[in-house]
């Protein structure tokens, strides 16, 4: 009995210390608390990735980039030529060249990607 009634008031004591502790400094007598670093604004995994100069990342951003802004553009045109008043057998005429222009993007925007992969790949130069 003797030893938890002097067990209860070391506690006590030892409780009210660490109270006046914090309440005057701030922080605790203990360890210190582990420091957390804010992450920085530029941690986002593309902009990582962009400053660490990935080369394939570059070519595919810029070619989808190009890419979207070109059938942005023929789509805008299809838009124009379905409003327009033109006799039926000129839009058919313009919607197959419609047609074959988006085609052949595809196809040239597709090779220059993969040339540009290859040559980031295989004759890129050394750092």
């Amino acid at each position: 009995m003797e030893d938890e009634a002097r067990l209860r008031t070391m506690v006590r004591e030892e409780v009210a210390r660490a109270i006046t502790t914090i309440a005057s400094t701030g922080r605790s007598s203990g360890p210190p608390a582990p420091k957390t670093v804010p992450p920085a604004v530029h941690d986002w995994f593309v902009l990582e990735l962009w400053s660490e100069n990935r080369e394939f990342l570059k070519e595919f951003i810029t070619h989808a980039f190009f890419f979207g802004l070109f059938v942005l553009f023929l789509d805008l045109f299809h838009q124009y030529l379905k409003r327009t008043s033109l006799e039926l057998r000129e839009k058919e005429l313009l919607n197959k060249f419609h047609f074959y222009a988006t085609a052949v993007t595809v196809v040239i925007f597709g090779v220059s990607f993969v040339i540009g992969g290859m040559r980031n790949r295989f004759w890129r130069k050394k750092r």
